[in-house]
């Protein structure tokens, strides 16, 4: 007896959704209902306008998203303090830092998507301010002799970079 078997199986088929499929965008973080709604359940909703200063920022297609690490990091520690300030709670890891311990440099680079042309050079300069307002490089002030700072941003194939 033949046993008849199929080469379409479910496997030769496989469909991948990735970040810039639009169909899942809302999952790749927290839209703002969601953060909305966990301010109110951590009873901490007077802190809206510091965690969208701070969290907000993910584009995916035409769908903005919140770090969930980063908010739920920080509503913990809401719980433990109410006068928390907010932090990078992915320090060092959404940023890139290359470190040249040799010659007592480091580099810490902030990198951001623009939505269009006309937006790179604004979203370059929020780059810059990040890493500012974060104090990324604060950390490396004390073991290196100097530490450079930039903000780039990408548009499609393209991309500015600022020096602090």
């Amino acid at each position: 007896m033949c046993k008849a078997i199929s080469i379409f199986t479910g496997t030769n088929n496989f469909v991948s959704d990735t970040i810039t499929a639009a169909r899942f965008n809302e999952y790749f973080g927290f839209t703002q209902k969601d953060v909305d709604q966990l301010l109110i359940d951590a009873d901490v909703s007077e802190k809206t306008e510091q965690v969208k200063v701070w969290y907000d920022g993910y584009h995916f297609g035409k769908t903005d998203v919140y770090c969930p690490w980063d908010v739920m990091n920080y509503l913990r520690d809401l719980q433990e303090n109410p006068d928390a300030k907010p932090t990078g709670y992915w320090k060092n890891t959404s940023d890139v830092v290359v470190l040249d311990s040799r010659n007592g440099r480091v580099a810490v680079f902030e990198a951001k998507y623009s939505k269009t042309l006309e937006h790179m050079e604004s979203d370059c300069e929020k780059a810059v301010r990040q890493i500012n307002d974060r104090m990324y490089a604060e950390e490396f002030a004390d073991n290196y002799d100097e530490v450079f700072c930039y903000g780039i941003s990408f548009y499609k194939k393209r991309c500015i970079v600022l020096r602090k």
